[in-house]
Parts: structure tokens; sequence; C-alpha cells
């Protein structure tokens, strides 16, 4: 034997359909409006310091690969393009490195010299670096 139905209260729906709307118009309403439900903050002297830090990492193993590759680092006239370009004085066996060069994160290229001033008898020196929030060669740069 079956229970009974329950009686079915109408207004019920209607209620939540209701509280359902008034949701949506309220989201839609912050989003048309603008305003920022989260703020993100600006990025410190720190953080662009850490992801130049990242970044350089990330061009230290690239070079590593392309001297597996092609027997050398590039040399200071070629750069770093030479991980993205084929220069002219490249081996037969060059292969391209990467798709574009990265800019560090106040939007200079990085800077690329080899040898490495600091031990330029080293035969696989070279010096890697950004030069910071102020742009020219100071105690700031990054390395």
């Amino acid at each position: 034997m079956n229970p009974p139905p329950l009686p079915q209260n109408p207004k019920r729906g209607r209620r939540i359909a209701l509280w359902i709307l008034v949701a949506f118009l309220v989201a839609t309403g912050w989003f048309l409006s603008g305003v920022k439900i989260f703020t993100v903050a600006p990025p410190t002297p720190a953080t662009l310091a850490m992801a130049a830090k990242a970044d350089l990492q990330t061009y230290k193993v690239v070079l590593l690969s392309y001297r597996g590759g092609a027997g050398q680092f590039p040399t200071t006239a070629e750069g770093l393009d030479a991980l993205v370009k084929r220069p002219a004085s490249a081996p037969q066996n060059w292969q391209q490195r990467m798709e574009r060069l990265k800019p560090d994160p106040w939007g200079r290229p990085y800077q690329y010299v080899r040898p490495n001033p600091a031990t330029p008898n080293a035969p696989s020196s070279y010096d890697l670096f950004s030069l910071g929030p102020d742009g020219v060669v100071s105690g700031d740069d990054v390395r």
C-alpha cells in the first residue's frame, strides 16, 4: 500500500525561482557596474625581481640546450636572438629553441654577454641579466 501523496505548495516553487532571479540580477548588476569583488595588488619590486630570476633560469636551461646542439653558446653579437632566429654563423644542425624572446618584468630585453667579463678565460662563460627597474647597468640589476 502506497502512502497518500503529500500536498504540493505552489507558492514554494515560485519563491525559490524569485530568489534565483534576484541573485542573478544582483550579480549581473555588479558585473555591469564594474564593482570589483576581488582586487589584485600591483606587483612589488620584490615580486618583479623574483619573476626576472625565474625567467633567467629558463633562459639558462635553453642556452644549455643550444650549446648541446650547436656545440657552443651564442656569441654576444648573436645574443639571445640565436635562440629564436638562425644566426648567419650558425652550424648546420642549428634548431630554433624558443618561439619568441620574453622581455623582463620591466618590459626591456634581457642582456646577454659572452664571454662573461668577470671570467673571460672560462670556455663556457656568459653573463645573462636584467637591467632591473632603472634600465641601466647598476646595483639593482637582476642576475
